[in-house]
Formats: structure tokens, C-alpha cells, sequence
């Protein structure tokens, strides 16, 4: 009798097709449990969110503390002799704490200072309702008694309101009012959580910050476990790229958003305008997001000084756009000094796609994220045309082009 042979092949072609089978189906079954899916995604989020905003924490920290454990190296290097070992152990510790302590105290002056102002400005705005409603009722009185047909059409339509506003509160909120107060519970411990979220990730990022180095050392341990180390350098390449695309790019927009709240907090006090505080937080927190920032902070702004003062909202109205191009145009780029790598189209795209999708959070990222999808693309179209021996340059498949910002910009590349 002849014994019975193993074809590899057909082994690898069964493997294959029974986790195919076996990841359509847990695709299916997670579809129809979608809610328990949720729930259980939901429950996992919570559990990682101290770890999640302790890595958040180390990256951001990390270069103000090298910068602060390279000064402690200079000024005071000589006093430990000569044991490099108990030096750099002590150094980084005391640059941890110095980064971790200089960064609270920062967040704490400017908590202190902005948040009584802030204060002020919406128990100014909160005052000041009543007087606009009134010139508001006024305004639409006096524009009824021009023409009396609307008149009576209004104060219908005014009962009816009135009318449904009343059932809505007999018959929907009063009953469901454990709910509501519910609500508000889950709220307010809500809030306690993502502070101790907070707290607890402060502590952990620490520890990452003081063991970063092997971290990395177990992390590209495991990626030459499970791939080639061609392949491992490609993935180092990226996640260099990476590195730099976000960094570079939220710590450049986080400055100029502090200069952009400081430069309307000092112009609006030397104007004396109303709701000084609040309006330079609006427009140094929506100067992240970038071309749509300005528009999403200036509109709101310039409506709550034109309903206090018209003549001040048109002058804000042009300081805020004079601001704007001069941010655009000289603050911006002088501070990202290394670009996102991508053109202004290419930006305005993926702004507005990454906010349909994800809100206010995909607009902040989708820059950094789909420049890096660019860089990706970009890096397997130039491989490819290698093979093909055709040239990797954009100018020779067009007539001669302008110099644009991705000139010069760093290539993925594999060592």
C-alpha cells in the first residue's frame, strides 16, 4: 500500500478557508449582538483609559524631559563622579519630576488666571439676557405693529408653543424626572472619573517616560519575533514618520494657538471690549483646528460683542481677521517649521472629511493622519515605479510646476 502524503499546499488552503469561515461568521454574530458588542467595547475603553492618557502624557512630556535631563547633565554632571550609570538614573528621575511639576504649575497659573475672568464674562452674558431679550421683543414688536396681519398670526402661533411647551413638561418631564436627575448623576460622575483617569494616567506616564528606552527595546524585540527585519525597518521608518507628523504638527499648532488666545487677550483689554477672557479662550482654542479654527471661533465671538456693542463687534470683527492673515501667512509657518508634508487642497480635504466623520476631534487630526496615508501611498507609488525603471519625480509626468510645500519633505525609506 502506498502511504498516505501531506500536500503543504492544501494544508495552507484549508487553514486559510476555515478562518475565513470563522471570521465571516464572528462578523456576522458580532452584527446581530451589535449592542452587547458595544457594551463590551464600551467597558473596555473605560478600563484602558488610565493607560491610553498615560502614554498621551509620556509623548508629550518626554521632550521637555530630555531637554530638562541633558541641562542637569551640563550644569551638573561632575558631582556624582564617575558612575554613569547612578547619574543618568538620577537625572532622568529629577528631569521627570521637573517636566511633570513645571507642567502643572503652568496649567495650574493659567486655570487660576483665565477662569475667574472667564467667569466674569458669562455672569456678564448671563445679566445681560433679560436686556437683550427685551430689545429683541422690542424689535419684533415694533416690526408686528407695522404690518398688524402678522400680528395676530403670531400670538397664535406664540399659544400654540405655549400650549405644547406645557403638555411637554406635564407629560414628558415631570414623570421622567428620576431620569433626568439620573442623568445628571451619571454626569457628575462622569466627570469624576475622567479625573481620576487623569490623575492615574499622570502617575503611569512616569513610569513610561523613566523605562522608555525599554519599552522600545521589548517592542522591536517582538516585531523581529514576528516579522523579517526588512520588514521591521519599514515599520521603525513609519512609526518615525509618524512620530514626526503628529508631534511635529500638535505641538506646533498647541503654541500657535497660545499665541494666537495671547495676542486677542492683550489687544481686546488695551480695547476694553466685553467678554475679554472668554472670547481670546474661544479663538486660542479653535485656532487648533486649522483654516476652518478662525470661522468657528470668530463667528460666535463677534456675535456676543455686536449684541453688547455693534461699533466694538466691527472692529473685532477686522482685528480678528487681520490676526487671521497674519497667523496664516507669517505665525504659522514660522512656528511648524517641519511640514505636514501635503499640499493646502490636500489639507482642506482632509479637514472637512475627517470632521464629517468624527467631529471636532477628525478635524484636528485628519491633517497629521492623512499625511501620513500620503507619505504611505506615496512611498509605494515611488517603489513601484522603481520597478518599472520610470522616474519618481512628480515634474516629469507634467508640465513645470510650482515649488509646493512637500518639496523637500522626508521619504519613508527602508535602511
Amino acid at each position: 500500500m502506498k502511504r498516505f502524503k501531506w500536500e503543504r499546499h492544501y494544508l495552507h488552503w484549508g487553514i486559510t478557508a476555515f478562518l475565513v469561515i470563522v471570521c465571516s461568521l464572528a462578523f456576522y454574530f458580532s452584527i446581530l449582538q451589535w449592542g452587547y458588542m458595544r457594551a463590551f467595547f464600551q467597558m473596555i475603553g473605560r478600563v484602558m483609559a488610565p493607560i491610553v492618557w498615560g502614554f498621551i502624557f509620556a509623548y508629550m512630556l518626554t521632550p521637555f524631559a530630555r531637554f530638562l535631563e541633558r541641562m542637569l547633565h551640563k550644569i551638573s554632571g561632575r558631582l556624582l563622579g564617575k558612575r554613569p550609570m547612578l547619574k543618568r538614573r538620577i537625572f532622568r528621575a529629577v528631569g521627570i519630576l521637573l517636566a511633570v511639576t513645571i507642567t502643572l504649575l503652568v496649567v495650574t497659573i493659567l486655570l487660576l488666571t483665565l477662569l475667574p475672568e472667564v467667569y466674569s464674562s458669562i455672569e456678564g452674558l448671563i445679566d445681560s439676557l433679560p436686556y437683550y431679550f427685551a430689545e429683541i421683543a422690542g424689535l419684533a414688536q415694533r416690526f408686528l405693529d407695522d404690518i398688524p396681519a402678522l400680528e395676530a398670526v403670531t400670538i397664535d402661533l406664540l399659544m400654540e408653543g405655549e400650549n405644547l411647551l406645557s403638555a411637554w413638561v406635564d407629560g414628558t418631564l415631570l414623570p421622567n424626572l428620576d431620569i433626568v436627575i439620573l442623568a445628571v448623576t451619571a454626569g457628575v460622575f462622569g466627570v469624576v472619573r475622567i479625573a481620576i483617569n487623569l490623575a492615574l494616567g499622570l502617575v503611569l506616564s512616569v513610569y513610561i517616560m523613566y523605562n522608555r528606552e525599554l519599552l522600545a527595546a521589548q517592542l522591536k524585540k517582538l516585531f523581529h519575533s514576528l516579522m523579517p527585519p526588512k520588514r521591521v525597518s519599514v515599520v521603525l521608518n513609519v512609526a518615525h514618520y509618524l512620530d514626526r507628523a503628529f508631534g511635529g504638527f500638535f505641538l506646533g499648532r498647541f503654541v500657535d494657538a497660545l499665541i494666537v488666545g495671547g495676542i486677542t487677550f492683550v489687544a481686546l483689554s488695551l480695547m476694553q471690549m466685553p467678554y475679554t477672557a472668554l472670547v481670546s479662550v474661544i479663538v486660542g482654542v479653535t485656532n487648533i483646528v486649522p483654516y476652518f479654527g478662525p470661522f468657528i471661533g470668530g463667528i460666535p465671538s463677534a456675535l456676543l460683542i455686536l449684541m453688547e456693542d455693534p461699533a466694538q463687534g466691527v472692529i473685532f470683527i477686522i482685528f480678528i481677521v487681520a490676526l487671521q492673515l497674519v497667523d496664516g501667512n507669517f505665525i504659522g509657518p514660522r512656528i511648524l517649521s517641519t511640514t505636514t508634508g501635503i499640499s493646502g487642497l490636500w489639507v482642506m480635504i482632509s479637514i472637512l472629511v475627517g470632521g464629517g466623520l468624527f467631529g471636532f476631534v477628525g478635524m484636528i487630526c485628519g491633517v497629521p493622519v492623512f499625511s501620513v496615508l500620503y507619505a504611505g501611498v506615496r512611498y509605494l507609488g515611488n517603489k513601484r515605479l522603481e520597478r518599472k525603471s520610470m522616474p519618481t519625480e512628480t515634474t516629469a509626468y507634467g508640465p513645470e510646476l510650482p515649488p509646493t510645500v512637500a518639496e523637500g519633505e522626508e521619504e519613508i525609506e527602508v535602511e
